[in-house]
Formats: C-alpha cells, structure tokens, sequence
C-alpha cells in the first residue's frame, strides 16, 4: 500500500493542519490540475503523487487524520477557474465515499458535483438508515437535473416498497412550492404524471387546503379516452362534502360549465340510484335555483288521447307512467291540447299503487281531444 505524505502545515488550502493517515481512493488515469499540499516530485511505487504528470498504481493509497479535530482531508482549489477534480472509472464507481456520521463529500460552487456516465449513474446516492438520504442537494436550486434526450428525464425518481415516494417535495414557509414544474413549449407540460393502474397524479391535504390546485386559464384540465371514464372526476367520502364543487363570484361567471357540441352528448350529467342527480338550491330571496334558457325535456311529461266517437263518447283516459313509478307525494298536472268549446280538463287523479293516472273532462266528447300531462316528484 502506498502513503502519500503531508507535513502538519498546510502549503494552501484550509488554515487548519492535516495529519498523516485516512483513507484515499486512488483515481486511475485522473489528471488533477490544482494546488495539493506538499506534493514532492517521485515516480516509483511508494513514493509521492506528481503533478503535471501521470501517476499510476496498482495498490491502494492510505492517507490517515488523527487527533479527532474535524478537518478537511484534503484542499484542492483551482485558480485558473476550471474544474478542480475530473475522476473516471472502468466498470465501476469513480468516487466511493462513506460517512459515519457526517458527511462523506461536499462540494460547493457553480456546480457542486457534476456527474456524467454513458450508461450507468453520474450520480448515485444511497442510503441504508431508515432517515438516511442518498444525495442532498442545497443552494439556491438543490439539486438540478437536465436531460437532451427525447423520452428521458432530467431526474428521476423510484421507489420499490408499498408506501413510499419516487420524487418526495416539501414546502414549509408560506407561499413556497413543495414540487414545481414549468411548461416553456405550447404542448409542454409542467407536471405529468401517468400511471397503469393506479393514479397518475394525487394530491393530498390534510389541513383544510386544496389537495390539487390549478391556475391557469383552465385551472385543472381532465381527458379521458374511455367510454366509462371521466375527465375529471371528484369523491367525497364525508357526510354533507363535494366531489366537485365550482365557485363563480363575479358577475355572469359560472361556478361549474358544462359544454356539449354534439347532438347526442351532454353538457352536464347527474345520475343517482337512490338520492337526487342534479339539484339547484336558492339560498337568498333574490336567487334562482334554476334558470333554463331553451328547451326542456322530461321523461316524466307527455301527452295523451281521448278517442271519443259519436258512437261512443268519452271523457277520460288512464295513462301509465313511464320509468320509475308514481309515488304517493307525486303530482300531475294536466292540460287541454285540442280546442274544442265548452270542454276543459277537471282533474287528474294519480294511482300510485298502479302507477298510473286518470285525466278526466269535464263532459264526454265525441271527438279525439288531445291532452298534456306533468309529473312532479
């Protein structure tokens, strides 16, 4: 094993000394251009590092501090404003560096560390505590990561337990953003996240705050591909919550829009199997629950025919109601549709046992007379 040598006083570098043993990883084929202390120049086996040259080894160099004064190992400063390390390895890592208790390589700068690999990691972090971090990154951008290639990633993150977080952000002063991400390109995203069978992007508060929250001209924007799918999709598991809920404050906004430019689609959907799909509440004397501009339709509305004849006149017609079946707070509403003098609807009886419901005149007729019904409720 070969030594390298200092003496106790530094020729540059930090004001405190250096001893003579700790553990050094001898870079093959490295050229160093910088300023190490105390290099003495030798090119055998044993002896010194040079300088300006290349040094090779087939061994292992052990340099060694003691006197348990936390200093520098090693001081390497370049002042010509280049790089002041370049290491490379074959097959295996350049650096490979193991802290007990602190810190095993810190690097300030432009760059503090710089890491470049064909195939492999430039940089890899690992850590075997169970709060241990594999790399940290602190500055005014932590940790940067750029990637040229179509397809790939400037960081990359992953996690393979149950629980856990490939890419993990934290805020903790107000305003401050845990994960950002920024979108330059007009079909560029500044967050995408996708996922096979679970949930591409999800987004949690447990503190009255929005779990996602978007800005933008479409705030939040859903697509989905799927005929049973949704675009955007809202759940609420609490008694009396939303599972989407839209605000509108100024005037002629819309709290919740829906759109729909075909024929057959809808603009806004609401379904229930047992409480209501869709319903419009007026909390103050002014409001308006619901404010229909253009046609509406319901299922629940028709029309009906009473064939009188001069043969066999008639004055009422027993209509069944279609879909769900007449309940006993339910109401109908009928209309005349024919004009005929002297003749006007006089009631309409509903039978919730036979769903169904009597519209009767006011006298028989001996003609077909057309009549409009409602059900309410």
């Amino acid at each position: 094993m070969d030594e390298i040598v200092t003496d106790d006083a530094p020729k540059t570098g930090p004001a405190t000394p250096l001893s003579r043993r700790t553990i050094f990883a001898a870079f093959a084929g490295a050229a160093v251009s910088a300023v190490v202390v105390n290099a003495e120049p030798a090119a055998a086996a044993g002896g010194p590092m040079l300088l300006d040259a290349v040094n090779t080894t087939t061994g292992t160099a052990l340099v060694e501090q003691s006197g348990g004064v936390v200093n520098p190992l090693f001081f390497l400063q370049n002042l010509s404003g280049g790089r002041v390390l370049d290491v490379g390895a074959n097959g295996n890592y350049a650096i490979s560096a193991t802290a007990t208790g602190g810190t095993a390589i810190r690097a300030s700068g432009d760059s503090g560390v710089e890491g470049r690999a064909t195939t492999g990691k430039g940089v890899a972090g690992t850590a075997s505590s169970a709060n241990g971090v594999g790399v940290e990154g602190r500055g005014d951008t932590g940790v940067a990561g750029y990637s040229n290639r179509l397809g790939y990633c400037g960081v990359y993150g992953e996690n393979t337990q149950s629980i856990g977080y490939g890419v993990f952000g934290r805020a903790n002063q107000t305003g401050s953003v845990g994960v950002s991400g920024e979108a330059i390109g007009s079909n560029a995203f500044g967050v995408d996240g996708r996922a096979v069978l679970g949930t591409g992007v999800r987004g949690t508060s447990t503190g009255g705050g929005p779990g996602v929250e978007g800005h933008g001209s479409n705030g939040v924007e859903g697509y989905s591909a799927l005929p049973t799918g949704a675009g955007v999709y809202g759940t609420n598991t609490a008694s009396g919550g939303n599972g989407v809920y839209g605000l509108a404050n100024l005037a002629n906004s819309a709290g919740v829009l829906g759109q729909a430019d075909n024929s057959s689609s809808i603009g806004v959907f609401g379904s229930s199997a047992a409480g209501t799909g869709v319903r419009a509440v007026a909390t103050a004397a002014t409001g308006t629950a619901l404010d229909v501009r253009g046609r509406a339709k319901f299922t629940r509305a028709g029309q009906g025919t009473i064939a009188g004849t001069v043969a066999l006149p008639k004055d009422t017609v027993v209509i069944t109601v279609p879909g769900p079946p007449l309940a006993a707070t339910s109401s109908v509403t009928s209309n005349l549709m024919t004009n005929v003098a002297g003749v006007w609807v006089v009631s309409c009886v509903p039978n919730a046992a036979n769903s169904n419901f009597t519209i009767r005149l006011n006298k028989k007729v001996t003609q077909t007379v057309k009549v409009g019904w409602f059900i309410a409720n």
